[in-house]
């Protein structure tokens, strides 16, 4: 009886150690668990991860912004950012700063930021955790805006300056140049009296001579005033006048830390292939969509700048194509055949872009079986994953020609959207080819 009653507490000590060491650990773990957390400002999702190291007693904290960055925007604040974050723990008691410095910003790409919070505990974690977790509050450039309607209107106001400042140089150099003709003509006015006189052996005209001398002066002052103003409008072109209180800040260069996009004589493997597929198609919407560019009858402003940017856009796909790739190839002649509409009515118009529709669409549909027949099994499953995603924005963006409505031309805008969005997607299925 007394072996069987210490049998029993040896047992229940051991199942009392056991169940309270695994509570423990458990706690310990459900400690040092990341965070994961997803919230907008304005109508842009921002998403704030949190992870412990404890080997090294190490915090970090990453920040994604998903604001596709443009051109624009590095041209008004540079390639470097911040970001700050205040966080405010649910009970009020505790609250801190989360800054994210020298946050690198490329076109076409999302912001991404991280810091490093070092010599911390797992209890610096936890109090950390529930900061993120709590009420928070973010700050940053203006021209990161993330309202897309206040950003769109940043845009449209840097685009405005921008415009005007070409204009006012435009107007600066007529007016350098009649300046120069008029000091030219004051020297020659000068030399020929002064010569006049010594030829013909006459006193000099000094009232003349005198107006001559004030007329070239005069020219010269108004050339040195050109001059003034030119170089302060060069000086400040690019000054961000958008913006009350951010200052301008110069571009800085891509440092070595930074990844590149690999050049098109480097083997991708399909994975690293569809993610470059997936960035462009990302840039290609970003570009298509800030100025609704398919829904215009005529240039708007702002208009040109986005041809500029999906030209550009289509180049750099191109270049990463092999130039023997026999797609590309019927890609360029399907160019070269449809390069002008040559229809005369509505009826041959719309047929012509029916057909050019067509032709488009093949095509992609060939490129597509010609890559299931090159990758494998896992990459084709996830290459039709981003397909059906392409395909859903596709028709998203339909509803936004409804709602403009064109009545007769409907046909013809609506089929030059749907051409470009498969000519697009063709190339970016080609580098996989």
């Amino acid at each position: 009886m007394k072996q069987t009653l210490i049998a029993f507490f040896i047992t229940l000590f051991i199942a009392i150690v056991g169940i309270g060491g695994y509570m423990y650990y458990s706690h310990i773990e459900e400690c040092k668990a990341p965070l994961y957390r997803s919230m907008s400002f304005g109508d842009t999702d921002v998403n704030v991860d949190a992870f412990y190291n404890d080997k090294y007693d190490v915090i970090k904290v990453d920040l994604t912004v998903y604001e596709i960055i443009e051109d624009w925007q590095i041209d008004m604040i540079g390639s470097n950012t911040e970001f700050t974050l205040v966080a405010q723990s649910m009970d009020s008691t505790l609250k801190k700063e989360f800054n994210f410095k020298d946050i690198f910003l490329k076109s076409g790409e999302n912001i991404k930021g991280s810091l490093t919070i070092e010599n911390v505990a797992l209890k610096d974690f936890v109090m950390i955790k529930d900061l993120l977790n709590g009420n928070m509050t973010i700050s940053y450039s203006k021209v990161l805006n993330l309202d897309s309607t206040e950003r769109n209107k940043l845009k449209q106001e840097y685009y405005k300056k921008k415009e005007e400042a070409r204009r006012a140089e435009a107007g600066l150099d007529a007016l350098g140049s009649m300046a120069g003709m008029m000091m030219l003509g004051s020297m020659l006015g000068f030399y020929r009296k002064i010569k006049g006189s010594f030829m013909k052996k006459q006193n000099i005209d000094k009232t003349s001579l005198k107006q001559t001398f004030l007329g070239f002066c005069l020219a010269l002052v108004l050339i040195f005033i050109v001059a003034a103003i030119v170089l302060f409008i060069q000086t400040n072109s690019r000054t961000e006048n958008v913006l009350q209180n951010d200052s301008y800040k110069p571009n800085v260069p891509v440092q070595n830390s930074h990844k590149t996009q690999p050049s098109a004589k480097q083997t991708l493997t399909p994975t690293e292939t569809l993610a470059m597929i997936d960035k462009y198609q990302l840039r290609y919407f970003s570009i298509v969509k800030r100025n609704n560019l398919f829904l215009q009858m005529a240039d708007c402003e702002g208009c040109r700048y986005d041809r500029k940017d999906l030209s550009g856009l289509y180049s750099e796909i191109i270049s990463k194509i092999d130039s023997n790739n026999s797609y590309i190839k019927k890609y360029f002649d399907i160019e070269n055949k449809y390069t002008e509409n040559t229809g005369e009515t509505t009826y041959e118009i719309n047929m012509f872009e029916s057909n050019y529709y067509e032709a488009v669409d093949k095509l992609l549909n060939e490129a597509y079986q010609a890559v299931k027949a090159r990758i494998s099994q896992e990459d084709f499953k996830n290459l039709t994953s981003s397909e059906l995603k392409w395909l859903k924005d596709v028709k998203a963006y339909e509803k936004v020609f409804e709602e403009w409505g064109f009545g007769s031309t409907g046909t013809l805008i609506k089929l030059g959207y749907e051409i470009d969005m498969r000519k697009f997607r063709t190339l970016l299925l080609m580098l996989y080819l």
